[in-house]
């Protein structure tokens, strides 16, 4: 439950991109799990995954991560467009 305090924190410094980031630390952190089981294995997995994963290791995903605020904007407006279109279609 630390790391969850720890990463409540730092939403709070660096705002809402640390949450997306979070997500894919852990994803990558989980990559083989969740490649090699039933899907409902891996999300009950998910659930619990901070009692598996050490709390050095997210972080250092986290800030390893080349994902920007600009770059995720950017990818928010195409995702957005795409919506849009198809809704259009």
């Amino acid at each position: 439950m630390e790391i969850i305090r720890t990463i409540w924190d730092i939403f709070f410094s660096y705002g809402y991109l640390i949450l997306f980031k979070t997500a894919f630390a852990i994803c990558n952190l989980m990559e083989n799990h969740l490649l090699t089981n039933k899907f409902d294995e891996s999300v009950f997995y998910l659930r619990y995954c901070t009692d598996n994963l050490a709390e050095s290791e997210i972080l250092k995903k986290i800030f390893d991560s080349k994902l920007t605020q600009e770059k995720f904007e950017q990818r928010l407006q195409k995702e957005a467009i795409l919506i849009i279109n198809k809704k259009t279609e």
